[in-house]
């Protein structure tokens, strides 16, 4: 959670002009959270640090030479490193590496063991009754490594519904607010990429603080990019 913390801070002070920081440090600190992401043994922010550099190529507008020296510096770190990236990628995905070439079973033990755990919690809400699934019975854990599962067992299907809808406006919030209009883009869409998946490995509906920096750079950001948007159009009206 810090790290992703750490790179959502990054890239809105960045993105927002509000302050400057030199590309080659920028660079750095990109690499200290790959790294950091890495070595902290968790694949959802493995696959989030990815997609947010995947999102970084496509939603901003980067000189080649940042490019070039970002992916020089990260070569050097992968070469130099190797060993030590191979044996702790397959202890990370041991478990579904086993599974694909036939050596597992057991699919219970799948994604940290969080297969059996939803599993387990599922059948609860299978055998509950009519009410208690529709307003959930009252289990607000976060043993349920799931933020979805959490709250269809807390909250019900009503709950799971008022929580889709919630991330369905925050879509729908950023698709109005011209969505390839600004750098921040990549802020306001980072953040989205983060609580979905988070969604489904980890419950961060537990944890305020973590809500409250993430939502709180989303909004941020979209507001940011209708003021830019507003003072093109006033700009343009002019001419």
């Amino acid at each position: 959670m810090y790290v992703l913390q750490g790179l959502l801070t990054l890239s809105y002070v960045k993105f927002s002009n509000r302050f400057s920081i030199k590309p080659l440090l920028s660079w750095l600190f990109v690499i200290i959270f790959l790294v950091s992401s890495f070595t902290l043994f968790s694949k959802a922010l493995i696959g989030i640090v990815l997609l947010g550099g995947v999102l970084l190529v496509l939603l901003t507008k980067q000189k080649l030479s940042h490019y070039l020296i970002g992916s020089i510096l990260f070569l050097i770190l992968i070469i130099n490193n190797i060993e030590t990236l191979v044996e702790t990628t397959t202890t990370l995905f041991s478990a579904e590496i086993e599974y694909n070439t036939g050596e597992l079973n057991d699919s219970e033990r799948l994604f940290s063991g969080r297969g059996g755990i939803w599993q387990g919690y599922l059948n609860s809400f299978e055998n509950a009754l009519i009410i208690e699934k529709a307003i959930g019975f009252g289990i607000n854990s976060g043993r349920t490594h799931n933020e979805f599962l959490r709250i269809l067992i807390f909250s019900g299907v009503i709950g799971l519904i008022a929580y889709i809808v919630f991330l369905l406006n925050l879509i729908f919030k950023l698709c109005l607010s011209s969505l390839f209009s600004s750098q921040l883009s990549f802020v306001s869409v980072f953040s989205l990429i983060i609580l979905l998946i988070d969604s489904i490995s980890v419950v961060w509906g537990l944890y305020p603080f973590y809500l409250i920096v993430v939502i709180g750079f989303y909004l941020a950001a979209i507001e940011e990019i209708k003021i830019k948007n507003m003072i093109i159009a006033k700009s343009n009206a002019k001419l």
